[in-house]
Order: structure tokens, then sequence, then C-alpha cells
């Protein structure tokens, strides 16, 4: 399923290259996910409520909008658009740099 069938199934409104529909994974009143087809194919979903990636796909998934097939093959787990996964990776850069700095 495509990021246009996506925003259809959700009733929402689609645009020239992304879509505008409710997000699935938490209550909102206005329209809050961002679905667009990236040009290798791939899926990329933002949630401007802040709901990750992650969440998002596994509640396609749960609703029957997704295969759990189509998420292993087909979609970008692109991390730069996970809120969550945001604060896991400055972590882990803050542990990082930490262990790099020379000791005097």
């Amino acid at each position: 399923m495509n990021a246009q069938s996506i925003t259809n199934a959700l009733h929402g409104v689609w645009y020239e290259h992304y879509g505008l529909p409710h997000c699935p994974t938490h209550n909102d009143r206005l329209p809050s996910l961002s679905p667009a087809n990236r040009n290798d194919e791939r899926l990329l979903v933002y949630c401007y409520a802040g709901c990750s990636f992650r969440k998002i796909i596994q509640t396609l998934i749960r609703i029957g909008y997704l295969g759990k097939q189509a998420y292993s093959h087909m979609f970008s787990f692109s991390k730069q658009f996970c809120s969550e996964d945001k604060k896991q990776n400055r972590k882990l850069i803050k542990q990082r740099d930490f262990k790099a700095k020379p000791t005097y």
C-alpha cells in the first residue's frame, strides 16, 4: 500500500506528493499524519504530534492497512523521523562522545 492509498483509507486529503490524514496511533482532532512515497518506493510517514514511525507502522499493520511482510521489505525505518528514536540516538551519541574524549 502506498502513501496515497493510506491517506484515502484514513479519510485524509491527498496533495500532489503527500497526504494529510488523522494519525491512527493517537486521538487527534486535526489531521497530523503526513505520509509520502520516497523515490525508492519506500513509505515515509511523519506525525506532527510526535508519534514514532515504529508505532505508526505497527498501528497500520494492526488495523489491516499494511501487511507484516511489507514492513520488512518495503518500508524505510528512517530514524530521523522517529521522535522516540531521536532521544535514544542523542543518548547514544553523548555516550559515544564521552567515551571518545581523551583523558589527561
